[in-house]
C-alpha cells in the first residue's frame, strides 16, 4: 500500500502504509500526488505555511460541531449553517488527492440513498496554484467535469482556511478525504475514512447508532488490518489466510478488502483456490475491479494469464485515468504482449511530457523539477526495455 505525502511542492513520494480504517481500498498511487490514481489511502494534507505546529486537539466526537462557514459554493442549494433536527456529513477533499476521487462516486451513492434523510457537502481545502483566481478556475472546472460522480454539495472552504481549522486541525486530522458526520442534535458522531461510513450512516438516520460499540469493532479490524499488512511485507500468504480466518468485516468496504487479501493471499499459495476468489470478486464486487488490476499487476511471479487478466481489467479504464497506462504497459508485457507494452508505454511518455510540463508550471520549484525529471528517465528507461524484448 502506498500514501500520498503532499509537500510544498505539490509532490509526494510513494511510501508503504498498513491497512487502517484510513486505507481502505486496494489500489496503488504513483509518486506525484497530483496524479491523482485511484488509491486506497488517505493523503496528508500540507498545514497552511504560516503554522508553525499541530494545535492541541479541542474536537471530538461527542463534541458540538463547529460553525459551518464556506467559501464560493460549487454545486447545489447553499447552507448557512447546519440545521438542528438534520443530519449532516461533511465531507472534506481536494482536487489533487487520489484518494478522494476514489471515494466520490461511493459518497454520491450514499447522498442518492439517504436524499431527504441526510445531507452530504464535500467542503475542498488546501488548494494550490499560481494565484487564488486560478485555484478557483480549476476546481470549478474539476467539479463540473465530475458531474454525477459528485451528486452531492460542494463548496470551497474559505480563503482563511477556517472549516480546515475548525474542523479538521481541531480534531487532529490531517489526512483526507475525512468525513464528520453530525446527527440531529448538532453532535459530530463519528469521524473517518468516508469509504467505511455506510453502516454508519444508515443507524444515525435510523437513530441507532452505538458509537462505542462502532469504536470498539473499529478498533478489532485496524488490528486485523496491521497484522496482514506486516505478514504480507513479510509474504507469510498462510499467515495472511490465518487471519483472514478470524476477521468478520462489518462493512462492504471491509467485506471487499477481505477478499481482496485473500486473492492476493491465494496468488502465491493455490491457483484453484485463487480462481475461486477472482471469481468471487467479479461476481460480488463489480465496484472494485480496478483496484483488482493493479493489485494483480502489482503481484510478482505470478502466471501471464494473470496478468493478462490485468490488462484486460486495466485497458477501459485508461481512457478515463491516462496515469494508468503504465500499469496497464506492465501487464502487457508481463503477459507477454510486448507490441501492446510498446504501445501503450509510448502513449504514457506521450501523454507525461505535456501533463508534468504543464503541472511544473502550477507547481515550480527544484523538487518538482528533479521528480519530473527521474520519472521521465524511468519511463523512457522501461519503454527501451519493452521494444528490445518485443525485437528478440
Amino acid at each position: 500500500m502506498t500514501i500520498n505525502r503532499p509537500d510544498h511542492s505539490g509532490l509526494s513520494l510513494e511510501q508503504p502504509m498498513p491497512h487502517t480504517p484510513r486505507t481502505t481500498r486496494m489500489a496503488l498511487l504513483l509518486a506525484a500526488s497530483w496524479l491523482a490514481l485511484p488509491a486506497c489511502a488517505a493523503a496528508p494534507a500540507p498545514p497552511p505555511a504560516q503554522v508553525a505546529e499541530a494545535p492541541a486537539i479541542t474536537l471530538k466526537v461527542g463534541d458540538v460541531a463547529p460553525p459551518f462557514v464556506h467559501g464560493t459554493w460549487l454545486k447545489g442549494q447553499p447552507v448557512a449553517a447546519l440545521a438542528k433536527g438534520q443530519i449532516y456529513v461533511v465531507e472534506f477533499w481536494a482536487t489533487w488527492c487520489g484518494p478522494c476521487k476514489v471515494s466520490m462516486p461511493h459518497l454520491s451513492e450514499l447522498a442518492k440513498t439517504y436524499k431527504g434523510k441526510a445531507t452530504f457537502i464535500g467542503v475542498d481545502i488546501l488548494e494550490k496554484g499560481k494565484s487564488p483566481e486560478a485555484i478557483e478556475k480549476n476546481v470549478a472546472a474539476f467539479v463540473k467535469a465530475k458531474g454525477d460522480a459528485m451528486a452531492y454539495l460542494v463548496c470551497r472552504d474559505t480563503p482563511d482556511g477556517a472549516m480546515y481549522k475548525t474542523w479538521m486541525q481541531a480534531a487532529g486530522e490531517e489526512g483526507i478525504p475525512l468525513a464528520f458526520i453530525v446527527d440531529g442534535s448538532g453532535r459530530i458522531v463519528w469521524k473517518g475514512h468516508p469509504m467505511t461510513m455506510e453502516k454508519v450512516v444508515e443507524a444515525v438516520v435510523a437513530g441507532t447508532f452505538d458509537a462505542a460499540a462502532f469504536t470498539k469493532a473499529a478498533e478489532m479490524e485496524q488490528k486485523v488490518q496491521m497484522d496482514i499488512y506486516k505478514l504480507t511485507l513479510a509474504k507469510d500468504w498462510k499467515g495472511v489466510l490465518g487471519v483472514l480466518g478470524t476477521f468478520q468485516p462489518s462493512t462492504k468496504t471491509g467485506k471487499e478488502q477481505a477478499d481482496m487479501w485473500t486473492l492476493q493471499a491465494q496468488l502465491h499459495l493455490d491457483e484453484k483456490a485463487a480462481e475461486r476468489a477472482y471469481a468471487k470478486i467479479i461476481e460480488e464486487d463489480s465496484d472494485i475491479l480496478l483496484n483488482l488490476g493493479i493489485l494483480i499487476v502489482g503481484e510478482e511471479g505470478l502466471s501471464k494469464v494473470w496478468y493478462a487478466r490485468a490488462a484486460t481489467l486495466l485497458t477501459p479504464e485508461v481512457e478515463k485515468e491516462p496515469a494508468l497506462l503504465g500499469k496497464l504497459a506492465l501487464a502487457q508485457f508481463n503477459a507477454g504482449d510486448t507490441k501492446a507494452a510498446v504501445a501503450t508505454k509510448a502513449r504514457e511518455l506521450a501523454w507525461w511530457l505535456p501533463y508534468s510540463a504543464e503541472k511544473l508550471k502550477e507547481n515550480p520549484g527544484a523538487e518538482g523539477e528533479k521528480f519530473v525529471k527521474n520519472y521521465t528517465s524511468k519511463i523512457e528507461a522501461e519503454l527501451k526495455r519493452y521494444q528490445t524484448a518485443a525485437n528478440q
